[in-house]
């Protein structure tokens, strides 16, 4: 039997729930969009230093496109419209 909750946290657990979701998915994107511009300078940089071998900017775009197609299917449990989640979003943005 789990534990009650005692009655002045029910009104702030579904606040709590996005917001966290918010922050931690504010992290992941900051980073992934850190990785994702330090990989397009490399991208950029590399067949200047003699690479011949790595993919050719449209033939990452269509990689990257692939990619993002499977990130479509989690937003539909991510709280979106929250403003409570927008704002965990930019918390974790900042602050990672």
């Amino acid at each position: 039997m789990p534990a009650p909750v005692p009655s002045f946290l029910e009104p702030i657990i579904p606040l709590l729930v996005p917001f966290v979701l918010g922050v931690i998915i504010g992290g992941i994107l900051k980073n992934a969009l850190k990785f994702l511009i330090a990989l397009v300078a490399l991208l950029a940089i590399a067949p200047y230093l003699g690479y011949e071998k790595l993919p050719t900017m449209g033939e990452f775009i269509d990689i990257m496109r692939e990619g993002f197609g499977y990130g479509r299917s989690m937003t539909n449990w991510i709280p979106l419209n929250s403003g409570i989640f927008v704002v965990g979003v930019a918390i974790g943005f900042w602050f990672s």
